[in-house]
């Protein structure tokens, strides 16, 4: 009696060790919607805690977004302020530069912004933030949406185009076909799928291109969800779950 008691207790023990596997698995953070970069980046991740800004952008979009989403909050503090200090160094005219540097100012002083887990409190505040500086930006300095996005939901390198005014990134730059991405991706009836924005800080609309047709207004917007979401890595200053992709929706008029 006292055996098959033994061999009951020993049974459900080794059940529920199995089981708290399983949640823990469930539950361990993810750095990628792409499984083989999530999985790279969780071998690498003692390495990535120690990369500086030049060697982080030496990496692609997908997998600047997983390693920033992996990297310490000091690390995130750097890489924003060697961004907008990047930018600083473009031509702009006096109050424009005023403005970036009141951002750069906001982040250096407001580290809070890039810690894990932050509160729905601090979200709010840090969007409201940002809403307000995107908003005179439009309307004082007439930015594109394009050239905003670049600066405050964005980490790769950016340019000034020539002819534009606006911030292009370094494949835009090099391969001068920014025009026939932005009509490519008119063109297709259109869903990214890698999990590339955050249905919380929604910026495709800024970062897609939206046009008036046959009475309607085509425009991206985050959403969908997506089956393997990222930590963070989306959204404004990168801080935001990346856990929909963008969509073409349209208004009628």
């Amino acid at each position: 009696m006292y055996k098959n008691k033994l061999k009951i207790v020993l049974t459900f023990l080794i059940a529920l060790t199995f089981f708290s596997c399983d949640i823990n698995n469930d539950l361990e953070e993810k750095y990628s919607c792409d499984k083989s970069i999530d999985t790279w980046v969780k071998k690498n991740r003692q390495k990535i805690q120690k990369m500086n800004a030049y060697e982080f952008q030496d990496y692609d979009n997908p997998h600047q977004r997983a390693i920033f989403s992996a990297m310490l909050p000091k690390q995130r503090v750097m890489l924003w302020e060697k961004h907008l200090s990047d930018i600083l160094k473009l031509e702009w005219s006096d109050a424009e530069r005023e403005h970036i540097n009141e951002l750069y100012l906001y982040v250096k002083d407001n580290h809070y912004i890039f810690k894990n887990n932050l509160t729905e409190s601090e979200r709010d505040k840090i969007e409201v933030y940002v809403y307000r500086w995107k908003n005179y930006a439009k309307k004082t300095f007439n930015w594109s949406d394009k050239t905003i996005f670049y600066m405050v939901a964005n980490l790769q390198k950016v340019y000034k185009d020539g002819q534009s005014s606006e911030l292009v990134t370094y494949r835009e730059k090099l391969t001068k076909k920014h025009q026939r991405i932005k009509n490519k991706t008119r063109e297709n009836n259109g869903t990214s799928t890698d999990c590339g924005c955050s249905s919380g800080s929604d910026w495709c609309f800024m970062k897609l291109p939206h046009w008036f047709k046959d009475g309607k207004f085509y425009y991206y917007e985050c959403a969908g969800g997506c089956s393997y979401p990222a930590s963070s890595g989306c959204g404004t200053l990168c801080n935001s779950p990346c856990d929909a992709n963008c969509k073409l929706s349209y208004v009628q008029y």
